[in-house]
């Protein structure tokens, strides 16, 4: 037998024994800590640290577009794509970016984020015997700031629960067809339950009890109020003209991708949003290639080494943070030029928002190339955000007292440090 089919014959197989190893490992670790245990019985705190398993280290870039799509969905119900079109958030392609870059890092502060407003470090961090926890409050500083933002629009209750039913939902849909595997009913009632809390803090009531509950609630509420209008059409044109923005318009390359994403779509959700209908091959060929990564990740493909977030987060969902509790903070902080403590997210769009303006020449070349739109700089808030400030521009600089004692009463304790207003500008 030649060499090289011999090598063959012993390292492929070792390969794939190997990625099928360290692939499910987490996966396994998570469920054992849980063996036993009814999924329903789960605290907030456990059912995130379940989730995040999932969706910042198993399939974090699937989670992402699952939940973009999830927002997307709720455009097809009229009385949301309504409100949003009466703002002036989609007047233009800047604020529609920034749009989505301050709802990114709201949704992703609260889920990567802990619920608890603090991490319980290991031994690096204790102090006279005892172990310290470091304050990170910014789950519910971007809750109380997405509850002050939404009290300037009439939302219904229930397109509130609607929506809250998408974030919940939708991943496990995703991953279900798309993915490496399919989410565990652990995982599924651990995001349920974590969003049915942070429902519950933001004032939403008659969130249904259980996880089957919420989808029949869901199905009847589409069935019943996703119809077609032309605000829905409006959104639904804005948000589709920011996901492609960098997709090239030569050779038909960007009207194809509007093709490819209304594929995607439920029937249901095409018909609201009054998009034409796509050839039955087309939906086909969409629907495989989505089809192709799943098998590709499961079976050839490592595991992540590190947790993807959109934010900022220094501790795994699993082990313990690299810093100590007095390193904790500043590591996730620049200082503008004023002296105050900013953030920056860990993935930009064509339109940086919120990206330091360093490292021009690469910036440049991104730009060249259209990887950018443009130059990061102070028009894009190259600066960083401070999540008191997230939103409308005309709103940054509103109500940020109120919005730190709400944060405060949402956890029960005080925000200290470089996280509150006095802070800021400290250390």
């Amino acid at each position: 037998m030649p060499i090289l089919l011999t090598a063959a014959l012993l390292v492929v197989p070792s390969y794939l024994l190997l990625v099928r190893s360290l692939r499910w490992r987490r996966y396994n670790a998570i469920h054992r800590e849980f063996i036993g245990r009814d999924p329903h019985s789960l605290t907030t705190e456990e059912a995130q640290r379940v989730m995040q398993t999932v969706t910042m280290w198993d399939m974090p870039g699937l989670s992402v577009y699952s939940l973009s799509f999830a927002l997307f969905k709720t455009y097809a119900i009229p009385s949301i794509s309504k409100i949003l079109a009466a703002t002036k958030e989609l007047s233009s392609a800047e604020l529609v970016s920034k749009r989505y870059a301050d709802t990114e890092i709201l949704v992703a502060s609260m889920v990567h984020c802990p619920v608890a407003g603090n991490y319980p470090f290991s031994e690096t961090s204790t102090k006279n015997g005892k172990t310290e926890d470091c304050q990170d409050p910014r789950a519910m500083i971007a809750l109380a700031r997405l509850n002050f933002l939404h009290s300037h629009y009439p939302i219904k209750n229930d397109d509130h629960v609607y929506t809250l039913s998408m974030f919940v939902l939708e991943p496990p849909r995703w991953a279900a067809r798309y993915g490496w595997r399919s989410w565990s009913l652990l995982e599924r009632t651990s995001i349920f339950i974590l969003w049915k809390e942070i429902g519950h803090r933001m004032g939403i009531k008659g969130i249904p009890e259980t996880l089957d509950e919420l989808e029949a609630w869901s199905l009847a509420y589409e069935q019943e109020y996703m119809v077609p209008a032309e605000t829905n059409a409006l959104v639904a044109k804005y948000t589709v003209d920011e996901l492609l923005h960098s997709v090239p318009t030569f050779l038909g390359i960007k009207a194809a991708a509007e093709k490819i994403v209304v594929c995607a779509l439920e029937e249901r959700v095409r018909i609201a949003m009054k998009q034409p209908a796509q050839p039955e091959w087309l939906k086909t060929l969409t629907h495989y290639l989505l089809l192709t990564s799943g098998p590709f990740q499961r079976y050839l493909c490592f595991p992540r080494r590190t947790p993807e977030s959109r934010v900022p987060v220094p501790l795994s969902p699993s082990t313990s943070s690299p810093f100590t509790p007095s390193q904790f903070s500043h590591k996730l902080f620049s200082v503008d030029k004023n002296g105050v403590h900013r953030m920056h997210p860990n993935q930009f769009r064509a339109k940086p928002w919120y990206k330091p303006a360093g490292a021009q020449w690469m910036d440049r070349l991104k730009t060249m190339v259209g990887w950018y739109d443009c130059v990061p700089g102070p028009e894009w808030a190259s600066s960083g955000y401070r999540l008191e400030e997230i939103g409308p521009i005309e709103k940054a600089s509103l109500a940020h007292e109120q919005i730190m004692r709400e944060a405060e009463r949402l956890q029960g304790y005080p925000v200290t440090g470089i996280w509150s207003l006095d802070g800021r500008k400290g250390a």
